[in-house]
């Protein structure tokens, strides 16, 4: 992987953290925001038995805004949706 290799993510949720930590080669931190070779985040959610969250997430290699953007493109689409949508761009451009 190149020195100056990033990935940027934006993540939105359909309920509020009960809790959100983050963590960076091992040790939990409370900072929102980690830079080292290996972070993630961990989170918590108060729900009833059976209540479902529901997240979208979106990706970038150039920065958080592009990931904004790219969040964006699915709209208001569920899972469903976009996997049927991606299906059929998919195989339009493979049929030719």
């Amino acid at each position: 992987m190149p020195d100056n290799f990033k990935n940027y993510f934006v993540i939105t949720f359909d309920k509020a953290f009960t809790y959100k930590y983050t963590f960076a080669d091992g040790a939990l931190k409370t900072a929102q925001e980690q830079t080292a070779d290996h972070v993630g985040a961990v989170i918590g959610f108060k729900t009833t038995k059976g209540e479902i969250v529901h997240a979208k997430v979106a990706s970038s290699f150039i920065s958080f805004e592009q990931a904004s953007l790219n969040l964006k493109e699915l709209g208001n689409d569920n899972f469903d949706q976009v996997a049927a949508k991606g299906k059929a761009a998919w195989n339009k451009v493979l049929s030719k």
